[in-house]
C-alpha cells in the first residue's frame, strides 16, 4: 500500500533495507575491482622491468651477442684496417648492445690520420664505420705533416708526400707559418717556381726565412714581414738581385734596401794595389 506520508513532511522515508544492502555490495565490488586493477598494473610493470633487466643482462654478455662483423665504408689512403682492428680489440669484452659507441668513436679519432669517425650498429652483429682522413697540405719538418688548418700528424710515407711544400717552425705557430707562406706564394705568383724553394721557416727566434735549393737563405726578420717581402719580390722581378747560386744570404732586415753575402768561391776579389811611396824634395 502506498505511503502518503511523504506528501505531508519534508523528511525522507528510510530506504528499504534490500536496496541499501545492494548499494553496499556494489560499492565494495567497485572498490575491490579498482584495487585489483592497480595490483595487476603494478605486477605488469614488475614483469616488464624484470624482463628488460634480464634482456639487458643477456645483451651485455659478449658471448651471447658478439660483434662478428666490421663494415668499413670509407675509402682511406693511409689508415689501415689493422689500425681500426687494434682499437676494436680494446672493446673485445663488450657485446653488440653494451659497446659504448661514443667511446669507440673517440678512440678511433685519436688515430693520427683520422679527422672524423662515425660508428653505427647494424642488427644483428655488425658495426658500420665511416672514416674521414686528414688531407695533408704541407710537410712540417722531417717527420710530420700539416692539414690546411695547421693540425699536425705523422708523416707515414715520406716519398709519397715529398712534393708537398716544406714548412718548419716553432710548435704552436703552425697556423701562423701557413698564413705567412700563403702570403709569400701570393706575392711571388708564377715566379715562385723559378725560385726553387726548399723550405719556409720560422726559426727559434721567431724570424722568417726562405731557404732555396741553391743553399741561399732570404732573411726577413721578425717584424714587417709583408713590407720586406714586397721589397724582395720587387727586387727579384726587376732583376736587381745577383745570381742566387752565388749567394749565401739576402738580408732584408733593414728599413730600406738589403744586403747580400756571397759564397766564398764567388765573393768579389778586392784588388790590392801596391802603395806608392812619394818622396818630396824641398
Amino acid at each position: 500500500m502506498r505511503d502518503y506520508a511523504v506528501y505531508f513532511t519534508d523528511r525522507k522515508l528510510p530506504e528499504k533495507r534490500g536496496v541499501s544492502i545492494r548499494r553496499d555490495v556494489d560499492w565494495w565490488l567497485g572498490y575491490l575491482a579498482k584495487r585489483i586493477a592497480k595490483l595487476l598494473f603494478l605486477l605488469l610493470l614488475a614483469v616488464i622491468f624484470l624482463t628488460l633487466k634480464s634482456l639487458w643482462q643477456v645483451g651485455k654478455n659478449h658471448q651471447a651477442f658478439p660483434v662478428q662483423r666490421i663494415s668499413l665504408n670509407s675509402e682511406v689512403l693511409i689508415t689501415q684496417p689493422k689500425d681500426i682492428q687494434a682499437v676494436l680489440t680494446k672493446f673485445g669484452d663488450k657485446s653488440f648492445f653494451s659497446l659504448n659507441i661514443q667511446q669507440l668513436v673517440t678512440e678511433i679519432e685519436s688515430l693520427p690520420w683520422i679527422e672524423k669517425a662515425s660508428v653505427t650498429r647494424q642488427w644483428p652483429n655488425t658495426l658500420s664505420i665511416d672514416l674521414q682522413e686528414r688531407q695533408a697540405a704541407y710537410r712540417w719538418g722531417q717527420n710530420e705533416l700539416l692539414d690546411a688548418d695547421g693540425h699536425r700528424f705523422t708523416n707515414v710515407d715520406k716519398v709519397f708526400f715529398s712534393q708537398l711544400p716544406l714548412l718548419n717552425g716553432v710548435a704552436g705557430h703552425e697556423a701562423e707559418v701557413i698564413f705567412a707562406y700563403q702570403k709569400l706564394m701570393a706575392a711571388l705568383g708564377s715566379r715562385a717556381e723559378d725560385l726553387a724553394i726548399e723550405s719556409f721557416v720560422l726559426n727559434k727566434y721567431l724570424s722568417w726565412e726562405l731557404h732555396l735549393q741553391s743553399g741561399m737563405v732570404v732573411k726577413f726578420g721578425r717584424d714587417n714581414f709583408q713590407q720586406r717581402l714586397n721589397r724582395f719580390v720587387e727586387a727579384y722581378q726587376m732583376g736587381k738581385l745577383p745570381d742566387f747560386l752565388q749567394l749565401e744570404t739576402i738580408d732584408l732586415r733593414y728599413r730600406q734596401g738589403f744586403s747580400v753575402k756571397w759564397k766564398p768561391e764567388f765573393a768579389p776579389q778586392t784588388i790590392k794595389k801596391p802603395m806608392l811611396k812619394v818622396n818630396q824634395q824641398i
